[in-house]
């Protein structure tokens, strides 16, 4: 287990499930794979939770329908990012997770083992938030340099689960947090935009696109 020294005082994720109960629209949105309930959808909590908690939306039949991350200040309430059967949501399920959405861009890279290799290509999004099942997350690739970018602050306690997964299946020499306005501005637990949180890393960062050479600044630039 790799030790992320900068998330020393980011808080571990609740031991407790929020018990949630949606609408029969809401219900219908999540059954089809919705990412999102939104706050006027939610009928009922069995608590008033905090960010990043664990939500999970059941039917009028207590049957599982989703889990997801609880975001009180969005209207966007729960960020849902697994739909169907139930499953815990540990560290396999986030290998698990991150290992879809590799295999997805797997033909983009000469290297079939996940691990960042030099090729032809070494620049382009790992995970593209809602559309990978990581609502308000978003990892990009710049040759062995990974920016992990929070859109909301529901991902901080999971934050070092999901490196671990990072670390464990691409093998970066680094990862830079960039953090969103909304996220930058509320809590973040001693985190800053712009932070390396494993390893190292100096920009401007060379990377490659269909062999044509670019550069990008992690660090402090102004997109991902």
């Amino acid at each position: 287990m790799t030790s992320f020294g900068a998330l020393a005082h980011v808080p571990p994720p609740g031991e407790r499930r929020i018990a949630v109960r949606v609408t029969p629209d809401a219900l219908r949105h999540v059954r089809r794979g919705h990412p999102w309930v939104f706050d006027q959808s939610i009928v009922s909590a069995s608590f008033a939770g905090s960010a990043g908690d664990l939500a999970v939306v059941f039917d009028d039949r207590r049957d599982f329908a989703a889990i997801g991350l609880f975001d009180p200040g969005s209207p966007m309430r729960l960020r849902l990012l697994h739909h169907g059967k139930a499953r815990n949501i540990d560290a396999d399920f986030w290998a698990d997770h991150l290992r879809r959405s590799v295999t997805v861009r797997q033909p983009l890279v000469e290297a079939s083992t996940g691990v960042l290799a030099v090729g032809a290509t070494t620049g382009y999004r790992v995970v593209n938030g809602e559309n990978d099942g990581w609502p308000g997350l978003i990892v990009d690739r710049y040759d062995r340099v990974l920016v992990v970018k929070l859109y909301t602050p529901a991902w901080f306690p999971h934050l070092a689960s999901v490196l671990q997964a990072l670390v464990e299946e691409l093998a970066p020499t680094g990862i830079v947090l960039r953090l969103a306005r909304n996220v930058a501005s509320g809590e973040t637990f001693g985190l800053v935009d712009g932070q390396v949180v494993f390893g190292q890393a100096t920009e401007p960062v060379l990377f490659t696109e269909n062999g044509l050479t670019f550069e990008a600044h992690v660090l402090s630039g102004q997109k991902t």
